[in-house]
């Protein structure tokens, strides 16, 4: 009775009981799904860790670790492979791709007991640690120059001097008087005239003759030559720019003509050799080298111009090619370092065959340019149009000028030819002394031979 006045009946009691327990049996259901959808998503995630653990760990290897079985270059000697990792995606993976080199390609040391081995080796690791140290200097350059064209919105290129547009090395065509009026007459040529990839690059070696042999090959009707120095393959901002970019660079030609594009510093940079390889693995490449000591002499000439351009002091070439603390010669030295032929043209020679490179004598070139020219004019392909009679003496320059048939004399520019400083003789000796042994293994690798003992400083 007292329940009913309440309004508690045993009806309604019950069923809110049943209400409140079926409220309760969904809440417990809700709660066991969220744990269940909880662990599976965790599940998901530490799948996906593993995975990325076991699959990312190969792009993301530091750089210049050797592994064996990915071949990488030309099989020019017998003996052990050794080989570089595999390249990975994704543009920060742009500086493995060039320790690589081209997939599947052999890199061989020579055999065991060969005393060249060792230095192959040396010289092998030592490839690898410049291209760390060239690949964070391209980071660096190509962050200044993007950094400077946003301030000063200019697509001048900044080439390895420093200055734009054009460095000491440069020779433009444009100042060259020697070209005939019937030069570009369509009806000597075939094909459109338009710019088109270089069939030729001279790779170097700095100051050892690169701008005067380009001056005459210019001459040539059959080939043309890039108006400055492109740096595609060695620096980052243009090689990023891609092949479109790189064939702009290039004076128009016809299709019976031979495009040459001229970077000296291509040949002391170990990335370089696995690009053009890249791009053209048919391409010719032209080196001209010189007695190691006069060339290291006169790439310090250039490097003391360029401090003399700010009013700089400059340390004399004896205290910067001997190591004042030791006595030895300082190889860390650039102009120095450069001229040890044998170690770059060994890591171009993973790349191209020997016949796919034509080694210029810049002495004898200096003495008798019509000689080197027609091996290079034989070495092209082209006719052997540019004659002994052609090349003139000329007393104030010290070097060849060259005779058109107009009668006009065509010399290098004024600041060709600078007179090299007196030298410590017991430098110059010591240098010669350092020198010597790795000349003989340059002659040896090369199948050439040059007469740089018996030139005089």
């Amino acid at each position: 009775m007292l329940k009913r006045l309440a309004g508690y009946s045993p009806i309604s009691f019950t069923d809110d009981h049943k209400v409140v327990k079926s409220h309760c049996s969904c809440f417990h259901l809700k709660l066991k799904c969220f744990f269940l959808i909880g662990a599976l998503l965790l599940t998901i995630i530490l799948l996906s860790w593993l995975s990325y653990s076991s699959h990312g760990a190969r792009p993301s290897a530091r750089p210049g670790t050797l592994q064996l079985g990915e071949r990488v270059g030309h099989q020019h000697h017998h003996g052990s492979v050794v080989t570089i990792p595999q390249k990975g995606s994704g543009p920060s993976n742009r500086l493995l791709d060039d320790f690589n080199g081209s997939k599947k390609k052999l890199l061989l040391l020579p055999k065991e007991g060969s005393e060249d081995r060792h230095d192959a080796s040396k010289a092998l690791i030592s490839s690898i640690e410049t291209e760390v140290k060239q690949g964070v200097e391209d980071l660096d350059k190509n962050a200044h120059h993007l950094s400077h064209n946003y301030h000063h919105n200019t697509d001048v290129p900044v080439d390895e001097t420093g200055s734009k547009g054009k460095s000491d090395d440069y020779y433009d065509e444009g100042d060259n008087k020697n070209v005939d009026e019937d030069y570009d007459d369509a009806e000597k040529h075939t094909g459109l005239l338009k710019p088109r990839l270089p069939k030729c690059i001279l790779i170097g070696v700095s100051k050892a003759g690169t701008s005067a042999l380009l001056f005459f090959l210019n001459m040539h009707p059959k080939i043309r030559i890039s108006q400055k120095e492109v740096h595609y393959f060695d620096l980052m901002q243009y090689y990023d720019q891609g092949l479109k970019w790189y064939k702009e660079q290039m004076p128009p030609s016809y299709a019976d003509q031979i495009t040459i594009e001229k970077t000296p510093s291509y040949f002391v940079s170990f990335k370089v050799p696995s690009r053009i390889h890249r791009t053209d693995s048919s391409m010719k490449l032209m080196v001209i080298v010189r007695e190691p000591v006069s060339r290291a002499i006169s790439q310090y000439l250039l490097m003391r111009k360029r401090s003399d351009r700010h009013n700089l002091p400059f340390p004399s070439f004896e205290s910067l090619a001997i190591n004042p603390l030791t006595g030895n010669v300082n190889r860390t030295f650039k102009a120095v370092r450069s001229s040890v032929y044998y170690d770059y043209m060994f890591h171009w020679l993973q790349y191209f065959p020997r016949d796919q490179i034509l080694i210029v004598d810049g002495d004898n070139f200096r003495k008798v340019p019509w000689e080197e020219i027609s091996k290079v004019e034989s070495f092209l392909g082209v006719d052997h149009l540019l004659s002994k009679e052609q090349f003139v003496w000329n007393d104030v320059k010290h070097f060849y000028c060259y005779m058109m048939d107009s009668g006009e004399k065509n010399c290098l520019p004024e600041y060709k030819g600078r007179k090299h400083p007196t030298i410590d003789p017991q430098v110059i000796q010591k240098l010669k002394d350092y020198y010597r042994p790795m000349n003989e293994k340059f002659y040896r690798l090369v199948g050439q031979r040059f007469d740089w003992d018996q030139n005089t400083i």
